[in-house]
């Protein structure tokens, strides 16, 4: 053995830096909540912080303890002494908002933004289960259909719905109905015109019919199968020499189509008027 790597043997092992030690969700939620209580005005009385923030007395002597902060300035007080300024504060807020966009603005949770909505008798926000962004895009959307009433004049719930994905409960039909714009769509579809030796799927297309409904009904009234399947595309039919027989169909089907839609428009448009 050399002498350098004697030397070598007997320096001593570099020490191990000690690894930072990691902590659980539940630790990383309590160390955020109580960054957040340290914000808090701790040279107010315990009543008078939980009457704002929505814990107990006790709790909030937990928290200071915890966090180190001061003892209470006269801890004795009841809760109700600091009742009626905040009552003055509270009902100078916008309750027309959500419950989260107050919470952000006042730094209290979302609970206790709802208890308080609650105590004043304040009514739900306008967008009360809707997240802010939905909110938001519902706004722009009732600006797009004040905006284009000629062109939204005349269609179905089920015509909003396939053309511009609009469905049944958004506030964007309420607000078109409300208007008078949209047609009432609660007419019986012209089953007896419809070809049902045709695929379903082909059927809702032509007939501007909702996803499955063809089938549905197909189903309901015990109707045969499709005389044409396209389980293969419409190759499968060029392979089976059926597919000059299946466009003749389509065909016809789409100009009976054209044709019931064509008169049930100038009914609608004739000088009954709106149904």
């Amino acid at each position: 053995m050399t002498q350098d790597s004697m030397r070598n043997k007997m320096k001593p092992a570099p020490a191990r830096k000690a690894a930072a030690p990691t902590l659980s969700r539940w630790q990383q939620r309590r160390e955020a909540f109580l960054a957040k209580c340290r914000t808090w005005d701790w040279s107010k009385p315990d009543a008078e912080l939980a009457e704002e923030m929505g814990f107990s007395n006790s709790s909030i002597g937990m928290i200071r303890r915890r966090i180190g902060a001061p003892k209470s300035p006269h801890f004795h007080q009841r809760r109700s002494k600091f009742r009626e300024p905040n009552l003055a504060k509270w009902r100078s807020w916008d309750w027309t908002k959500q419950d989260a966009e107050l919470a952000r603005e006042t730094g209290l949770t979302r609970e206790r933004i709802r208890q308080i909505r609650r105590l004043l008798g304040a009514p739900k926000s306008l967008h009360h289960n809707r997240h802010p962004t939905q909110s938001r895009q519902t706004l722009i959307k009732l600006q797009w259909a004040a905006e284009n009433l000629d062109r939204l004049k005349g269609l179905t719930v089920t015509e909003m719905e396939r053309e511009y994905g609009i469905y049944s409960q958004s506030p964007v039909l309420r607000f078109l109905r409300a208007q008078g714009v949209l047609r009432h769509g609660c007419f019986k579809h012209p089953w007896h015109l419809m070809n049902f030796e045709l695929p379903s799927g082909v059927l809702e297309r032509i007939w501007k019919l909702a996803s499955r409904l063809a089938a549905k009904y197909r189903y309901q009234k015990r109707l045969t199968a499709p005389k044409w399947a396209l389980f293969g595309g419409l190759a499968a039919l060029q392979r089976r020499g059926q597919l000059r027989a299946f466009n003749r169909a389509v065909r016809a089907e789409e100009r009976k189509a054209a044709k019931y839609f064509a008169e049930r428009d100038r009914a609608w448009n004739g000088p009954r008027g709106r149904r």
